[in-house]
């Protein structure tokens, strides 16, 4: 309520408590948020670095972490975080694609490839992860491999529009015009 009404003032309480009791896990999470929701991320990655340090088998926190590296542009620490995250497990969660995204921002394409291509069709995340590969794979050059990844789609009957924007796009680029055509 106090959130609402004087969003200042509730600052103000959640960093009073946090002086008092360093170890409120719970106050210092809800600080991140408030502090996500002012845009205020490198605040908020502090109070969760904070929780993360108290628990670090704390796999949410750990992914909220992953997150603002991202949004920060921080690659490798967001490719250490969501490496973590995919050795505790998540395997067919987010982890593995935002660990491919943070990759390829470095140039990775190679290990970005490598993280995208084991992801299970019953993934959540599938259709995403394949535009994203789709992508890679084109990034590397290996056009072939790329538009094979944006046909399977079509197969399964993924329906998104940006699918079939990048098929015709990919194409295109197969084609090789040695001399203007003419009308």
């Amino acid at each position: 309520l106090l959130e609402k009404e004087n969003p200042a003032a509730a600052l103000k309480l959640y960093q009073s408590f946090i002086i008092r009791n360093p170890r409120g896990a719970a106050v210092r999470q809800r600080l991140a948020q408030n502090f996500l929701e002012r845009n205020q991320l490198d605040a908020a990655l502090d109070q969760l670095e904070a929780v993360q340090q108290q628990f670090p088998g704390n796999l949410k926190t750990l992914s909220q972490i992953g997150l603002i590296q991202l949004e920060q542009e921080k690659w490798v620490a967001a490719e250490n975080t969501f490496r973590l995250l995919l050795e505790s497990g998540d395997a067919e969660g987010d982890s593995r694609y935002y660990l491919a995204l943070a990759l390829s921002e470095q140039q990775k394409l190679a290990e970005a490839i490598a993280v995208l291509e084991p992801l299970s069709t019953d993934s959540p995340i599938y259709p995403e992860a394949s535009l994203q590969l789709a992508y890679l794979y084109k990034r590397s050059r290996q056009n072939e491999r790329a538009i094979s990844i944006l046909q399977k789609l079509l197969e399964q009957d993924i329906e998104r529009p940006d699918l079939y924007y990048y098929l015709v796009v990919f194409l295109l680029s197969l084609i090789h015009i040695s001399e203007p055509t003419r009308l």
